[in-house]
């Protein structure tokens, strides 16, 4: 007995942590793949993924879930992406995007399969941006904290596959 106990102890002390995500909508897309291959495992708590629909009827609950310490990754114009200080640009054009410059390796080429018309958007001003379109610099993904947790949002979904 003393052993086992050894052994599952050494286990807890031992093991990888494991991190969580979860899918917050009926469209998960792609997220899945992505976030299991950044070795997260589905379940509750970590990081959740909301889609526009899921917060149109409640961005208050989630506004706070963000206050109190939940991480999120949004995608494009919701009402909770709003409320985080992300907007639309209504004075300039759409912006179509089909090469990007990531910040942390600016020589690195990065061409969508798809090109995509996007709205130009204004990420809050505490925000740092992490991907831009090459030509014009429009920010495509940034990030940044509110209260005790954080944001990732992304211009547009990285898609089904």
């Amino acid at each position: 007995m003393r052993i086992l106990t050894l052994l599952l102890f050494a286990q807890a002390v031992f093991a990888a942590p494991v991190f969580h995500y979860q899918i917050a909508g009926d469209r998960p897309g792609s997220w899945p793949r992505i976030l299991s291959a950044a070795g997260l495992v589905r379940g509750t708590g970590g990081i959740t993924v909301v889609s526009g629909a899921a917060t149109a009827t409640d961005t208050p609950a989630w506004l706070k879930r963000t206050e109190d310490g939940a991480v999120f990754i949004l995608e494009g114009d919701s009402p909770l992406s709003t409320a985080l200080g992300i907007a639309v640009d209504p004075d300039r054009k759409p912006v179509l995007v089909r090469s990007v410059t990531d910040t942390h390796n600016p020589k690195l080429s990065i061409v969508w399969e798809r090109a995509a018309t996007i709205p130009r958007f204004r990420p809050p001003q505490a925000a740092t941006v992490f991907t831009r379109e090459r030509w014009d610099s429009a920010p495509l993904a940034a990030g940044f904290r509110r209260g005790n947790g954080a944001a990732l949002w992304l211009a547009v979904s990285p898609g089904d596959r």
